[in-house]
């Protein structure tokens, strides 16, 4: 998982120096459809989800670019999958790096890391690139990626818990 975790920190680094946050676009999307559950799920990509059908749905947010290889596929600035490392027929990861992206208690990407931590908990662990600083619960298998400068929430990525 650590290989994931880097390459969406990588990610959100270089997202993060050009998109101050992108805004939403202007289409209206539901809140539901970006809603960001720990271990499942954001918006309409599932960890489980068959990755023919992931990409069938991105496609509808943007062109899908494969990134880092064969383990990355993203719609840029937008959302973000990976897949299973050993099954690769399946999602294993989702990321997403907009401020649709949000839990049900309204913590969202591009708002501050404490309602986050106040939901989660303290951090099972925390790795620091640069100005950015992942914050991981595997357990609950979600990570945030936080702006140093300002504690700010750039992305969010659940994956398959410990």
């Amino acid at each position: 998982m650590r290989r994931y975790l880097v390459s969406f920190l990588c990610l959100s680094l270089v997202l993060s120096a050009s998109l101050h946050l992108a805004p939403a676009s202007a289409a209206p999307v539901s809140l539901e459809r970006w809603l960001v559950v720990p271990g499942q799920k954001i918006g309409p990509i599932y960890v489980g989800m068959p990755m023919v059908t992931a990409l069938e749905t991105m496609r509808a947010f943007g062109p899908v670019d494969q990134k880092e290889g064969d383990s990355l596929w993203c719609v840029d600035k937008v959302i973000c999958v990976a897949p299973d490392p050993l099954l690769q027929t399946e999602i294993w990861m989702v990321g997403a790096f907009v401020p649709r992206a949000q839990d049900a208690q309204g913590n969202r990407v591009g708002g501050p890391v404490s309602g986050w931590i106040s939901e989660l908990g303290k951090p099972e662990s925390i790795e620091q690139d640069g100005s950015l600083v992942a914050f991981e619960w595997a357990s609950r298998g979600v990570a945030l990626f936080v702006r140093l400068l300002d504690n700010v929430v750039v992305g969010v990525v659940v994956f398959r818990p410990d």
